[in-house]
């Protein structure tokens, strides 16, 4: 048993000591806010309190995890044992920062709460904006790396206590903006794509579309065939987001009530888990997303509890309060789209604290690390940068134990070659 005292009890302490015990560390702690409980007790102790206590591991606490409002706060990122952290409370500290006030700051994304904040055209947090990105960590699952360095003091205390060992796994995922390159888009979308490519003298896609619409060959987007044949080469489970919004500028899927989507959906769902894909539009209106989600859980027949949003369009608290109160219980969206890496800088999924609620919530967060578009459309990769750069990213991930999510999408498999080797090579690699 870790016994963590502190003399002033709080939702957000609660919440961070059961992430980094519970979830990370996966040992059993307790919360103490007795003062003679704790200094009798035997077990292995952590002093989060301005007392001197012996024989305990002292953690001298800053305001973050006592205050219950937002307030800009001054971040001086230091060295502490090859770790990047802040919140210096005390050089003679056996712990010199304020490490539960770190993973809370990281994890709670409390600067993606102050104002004003740095957003891109589609009203996104820039990551070039974050502390991470900053100060060169956002590469690193920097709240794992801290919760390790945390376990090497307690051993040191107290070799008896023991760990879980948490095992690392490479995920892929999947978002389906478009299921169909030419097939459902009707006659008026269809003539457009043809006067487009014969004004780009792009005549080999004008005869695949031709050649696609005459049923002579098949769709080149509706690729899940090869999709779930290699990963079946390296048991791997399918696990598919798909939009299902109302046709517009950032929403260009074809309509679920077109047949051959409907039995491409229902075909999908025997093979992979199939979860919703919130189109861009939704994100600021709730009757949309309710619509989209009843839409899906009627083709599957069951409830869809399992969210990632289109264009990583991701907004706190409204966002996830949006995909709570509408019965999902989990959500893939953490993540820049221009960047690599961690943008809770931790690669263990994690319950969402509402910062102004000031509660934890029943939605856990499972943060990914790359993108498919991050690596080709911002970055400007090649494919050996490509394949370095997520090797780099599943190193660090493998170290702690933890989990390396990754977005494909089927469009871009189809249309990229750089990205469909990537793809299949990360199987064994990411293994």
């Amino acid at each position: 048993m870790i016994l963590v005292y502190s003399d002033v009890n709080s939702s957000r302490l609660k919440y961070v000591i059961r992430l980094l015990f519970n979830d990370i560390l996966r040992t059993e702690y307790q919360l103490c806010n007795n003062l003679e409980e704790f200094k009798e007790s035997n077990d292995a102790k952590i002093n989060y309190s301005d007392l001197h206590i012996q024989n305990a591991i002292s953690i001298r606490p800053s305001l973050l995890l006592f205050e219950s409002n937002i307030f800009d706060k001054e971040i001086i990122v230091e060295d502490w044992e090859g770790l990047p952290v802040f919140f210096l409370t005390d050089k003679n500290a056996d712990i010199p920062y304020d490490i539960f006030s770190v993973i809370f700051y990281l994890v709670s994304r409390y600067e993606e709460y102050l104002e004003p904040k740095s957003l891109d055209q589609h009203g996104r947090f820039k990551a070039e904006s974050s502390i991470a990105f900053k100060h060169h960590f956002l590469e690193r699952p920097l709240v794992n790396q801290i919760a390790l360095k945390l376990k090497e003091k307690i051993t040191l205390k107290s070799p008896e206590i023991t760990f879980f060992q948490p095992k690392y796994q490479y995920v892929p995922t999947f978002d389906v903006d478009i299921a169909f390159s030419y097939i459902g888009k009707g006659f008026w979308r269809n003539t457009g794509g043809m006067v487009r490519s014969f004004l780009k003298l792009e005549f080999k896609k004008l005869t695949e579309r031709f050649n696609v619409l005459l049923g002579l060959i098949p769709d080149p987007f509706n690729n899940f065939d090869f999709i779930f044949g290699e990963l079946g080469k390296e048991n791997y489970n399918a696990i598919i987001f798909m939009n299902l919004g109302k046709y517009g500028r950032y929403d260009k899927n074809i309509s679920f009530q077109n047949l051959k989507f409907f039995r491409l959906l229902k075909n999908l769902n025997e093979k992979a888990q199939i979860n919703i894909h919130p189109s861009y539009t939704s994100n600021s209106d709730l009757s949309l997303l309710r619509d989209e989600i009843a839409k899906l859980e009627h083709i599957l027949g069951g409830d869809v509890i399992r969210s990632r949003q289109h264009f990583l369009i991701l907004n706190f608290p409204e966002t996830y309060r949006n995909l709570i109160e509408l019965g999902i219980i989990e959500d893939y969206s953490l993540g820049y789209a221009s960047q690599l890496g961690f943008r809770a800088s931790i690669c263990t999924p994690f319950r969402f604290y509402d910062l102004l609620n000031e509660e934890e919530t029943r939605l856990v967060i499972r943060p990914f690390a790359f993108m498919d578009g991050t690596m080709t459309d911002y970055l400007k990769l090649n494919p050996d940068e490509m394949l370095i750069q997520v090797q780099r990213i599943s190193d660090s991930v493998r170290k702690v134990g933890g989990d390396l999510i990754g977005i494909w999408h089927n469009s871009s498999i189809a249309e990229d070659e750089g990205i469909e080797k990537l793809f299949v090579k990360t199987l064994s690699i990411l293994k």
